[in-house]
């Protein structure tokens, strides 16, 4: 996690979003004695409902996502789709496989997780440094330069040309491991 708060503001907090959604779904697993989704998950495929984007900002808000109790409703979803719709991209393995205390841990973790999104708040992109700096690079410092930015993770990169795009720098591109 520290990683992806190094990368970006909006990386970190789409991450511990990413992985308060995984413990709901794990955890609604459990109480309704249904098999966990075991194997690679798409980190895209968590991301609806997440970011709220209109033309002009990109938000991650801890006031529409991180009610804990949405989340319950939220993970119910997504498990149905899981098990219907993207059933072949995931072995199964029976919860009471597990021990009890893997419920009240996963609980435990999702409520940590809720209590650092909530800290942070809602992530605006305007008010990202960052990214106001690089436009402040890209647009008054180096306007006439040739830029490659070079980052870890596909979340960095697309939120970096989403927000450039929008912002009007000219002649963007981008590449990732998809």
């Amino acid at each position: 996690m520290f990683k992806r708060l190094e990368s970006s503001g909006y990386s970190f907090i789409l991450s511990l979003s990413r992985h308060l959604l995984r413990n709901k779904i794990y955890e609604y697993a459990i109480r309704n004695n249904l098999p966990l989704p075991i194997g690679k998950q798409e980190m895209n495929f968590f991301d609806e409902g997440i970011v709220e984007s209109d033309s002009s900002e990109m938000e991650i808000s801890a006031d529409y996502q991180f009610a804990y109790d949405h989340f319950d409703d939220t993970a119910a979803d997504y498990y149905s789709t899981m098990q219907t719709k993207y059933s072949h991209r995931f072995s199964w393995i029976r919860s009471g496989l597990f021990k009890e205390s893997l419920l009240e841990n996963l609980v435990a973790d999702s409520r940590r997780l809720v209590q650092i999104i909530d800290s942070v708040g809602t992530w605006k992109s305007s008010d990202d440094s960052k990214i106001n700096a690089l436009e402040t690079l890209m647009t008054v410092t180096k306007p006439n330069d040739k830029i490659l930015i070079f980052t870890q993770y596909a979340d960095t990169a697309e939120y970096l040309y989403q927000q450039l795009s929008i912002r009007g720098i000219p002649a963007l591109a981008r590449v990732t491991g998809d």
